[in-house]
């Protein structure tokens, strides 16, 4: 049965930190290209087995099912924002500074925290991991990269990140990780094939799946508080639900702007503030107008889906066409009241999907490491590239190996001589035997006025007879002295 792997990951090892728990699966995983598309970064997606996974999400009501599947963002961090990169397969790209990428990361979780609330479905996917490195560990990481076994496409783009990272000393790269979805693909993808996870694509399934996006925009709007500047159909995922379902969710939060608390450094110019004012009572009377009830005719619904996604498309410069694809449906008004439909259902009926989490839980799994907490210092993000774990095998020594002694028939000593220099024919100059790679021979005692002992103290047989011979000879001369005075007397 098919599940939807929606985000609040808890990583199971919450005592590896930094990006630790995404080498590990890196390593054993597969990492793949997903799109180059991205204004500012290249988004990949990392498979991993269920046994190889370091997150666990949603199965039921309790964090017990592995997430096999992840979206990594890579991006270019420079000192500025929005430096000229190289173009990438005549794509224009721009660098991250690490303050901008990190609004991105915390946007995305803000959002997808604020999704979730009323046990809604989301928005978009969680922050599972957000690492930053210096150009010393950016190559390091690269180097690792492109070393696995990686296809022509993946490895174009780690060729083309190196060469982004060597411009300057200053230069680095940044990563967001986030759960992938089961049974998606891109919006892009999903559009040009004939056939979805085991479906027969039709214009019911197209229509269904332009609906949803719809609707998920224009929530992310007048719910969230956020506008989107880079929805083209490769940072949008479709994915099938149990029963044949299509649904999305949106990703790379690299262009938008939150304009409820608006977290960018930009200069809070007069026209500016006066602009942003104008998009939040925007915000809230669409928001408002979703519940009035006397929006109940198709015609109603349609003409309000069109003024919620028109104003957003409004927002782009004219020279961007990442919402190219609007052009193409808006003027399907089965596509647009099937989104109002959907959009209601959200607020209403809470759409049923799975159980939510509540600020308080999410609080507390961040305090305690299971979910990426984002409250620490600019420098606390930055990560060092984790090395490869030294080698349980023994490491080849470039030392010539040790002469074993020669197999002899001769009785060794009981201790043989370290083997200190080359065997020598000449005697040695001092009592100690000479190096050698043979057997030492035994050496005689030199004669010695002490007596000698064996065996802890005990003394030879001659030397107990020397005694005993001067004892009886004493005795002898003693006892005759002795019968000689005896005879006198």
């Amino acid at each position: 049965m098919m599940s939807k792997q929606n985000g609040g990951l808890k990583l199971i090892h919450p005592e590896k930190s930094g990006f630790q728990p995404v080498y590990d699966m890196i390593n054993r995983g597969i990492l793949k290209i997903l799109t180059y598309e991205s204004l500012k970064g290249f988004i990949f997606t990392l498979h991993v087995s269920e046994a190889d996974s370091e997150y666990l999400t949603f199965s039921g009501t309790k964090f017990t099912k592995p997430v096999t599947s992840f979206i990594l963002k890579f991006t270019i961090i420079t000192p500025n924002n929005n430096t000229e990169l190289d173009e990438y397969n005549q794509r224009y790209k721009l660098s991250e500074s690490n303050n901008s990428y990190i609004e991105e990361a915390k946007l995305q979780q803000q959002i997808w925290k604020s999704s979730i609330v009323g046990n809604r479905p989301e928005v978009c996917p969680s922050v599972a991991n957000f690492s930053l490195f210096d150009n010393n560990n950016s190559n390091k990481l690269i180097a690792f990269l492109q070393r696995q076994n990686a296809t022509k496409d993946t490895q174009d783009v780690f060729t083309y990140l190196s060469t982004q990272i060597n411009k300057s000393n200053e230069n680095g790269i940044g990563v967001i990780v986030m759960p992938n979805v089961e049974n998606s693909t891109t919006f892009k993808d999903f559009l040009s094939k004939p056939n979805f996870y085991g479906i027969s694509l039709n214009s019911e399934h197209t229509n269904m799946a332009y609906a949803y996006v719809i609707a998920q925009i224009a929530r992310l709007f007048i719910n969230i508080g956020v506008i989107h500047f880079d929805l083209h159909s490769e940072n949008i995922l479709i994915y099938l639900e149990p029963g044949n379902t299509i649904k999305s969710v949106l990703i790379d939060f690299g262009k938008a702007l939150d304009i409820q608390t608006d977290i960018t450094k930009k200069q809070k110019t007069r026209l500016y503030i006066k602009e942003l004012n104008s998009r939040r009572d925007i915000k809230k009377r669409l928001y408002n107008k979703l519940f009035d009830l006397n929006i109940n005719t198709p015609d109603k619904k349609d003409a309000f889906i069109l003024e919620i996604l028109d104003y957003i498309a409004s927002t782009y410069p004219p020279d961007r066409h990442q919402m190219d694809w609007w052009n193409n449906v808006r003027t399907n008004k089965v596509v647009t009241v099937m989104a109002f439909d959907i959009l209601k259902q959200i607020f209403t009926n809470n759409d049923g999907g799975r159980m939510g989490l509540s600020k308080q839980t999410i609080t507390k799994y961040e305090s305690e490491g299971y979910f990426f907490n984002f409250n620490k210092e600019l420098k606390d993000f930055y990560v060092l590239f984790p090395e490869p774990a030294p080698s349980t095998e023994p490491t080849p020594s470039t030392e010539p190996a040790p002469v074993e002694p020669a197999p002899s028939t001769e009785s060794a000593p009981v201790e043989s001589a370290p083997v200190e220099s080359a065997p020598s024919t000449e005697p040695a100059p001092s009592t100690e035997p000479a190096p050698s790679t043979e057997p030492a021979p035994l050496v005689e005692p030199a004669p010695s006025t002490e007596p000698d002992t064996i065996m802890g103290g005990r003394k030879s047989k001659k030397q107990r007879k020397s005694k005993k011979q001067r004892k009886s000879k004493k005795q002898r001369k003693s006892k005759k002295q002795r019968k000689s005075k005896k005879n006198i007397h």
